[in-house]
């Protein structure tokens, strides 16, 4: 789902955005253009995302799974992931 679908379809959504720029890995890595955008539904689960930058991917297959393969967003929160890295 993106903004525009969400927009036609009636649903409400708030936007989150992290860019690359912020994170450690991207740093690390020399690559500061990028980001990812989240839409959120009024109970603040994720209805659509996209990820634009290097390794997006690998990024969204843990997206897809918390939207399409029933794990919970708790799941994905709390995993530890190696440092840095480019998974929020």
């Amino acid at each position: 789902m993106n903004e525009k679908r969400a927009k036609d379809a009636g649903i409400p959504y708030s936007v989150w955005t992290e860019e690359f720029r912020a994170n450690d890995r991207s740093l690390a890595e020399g690559e500061e253009v990028g980001k990812v955008k989240l839409l959120l539904d009024e109970r603040e689960r994720p209805i659509g995302v996209q990820i634009l930058g290097p390794h997006g991917g690998e990024l969204i297959s843990e997206w897809v799974a918390v939207m399409n393969g029933g794990v919970k967003l708790s799941s994905l929160a709390s995993a530890v992931a190696p440092y840095p890295t480019l998974v929020k």
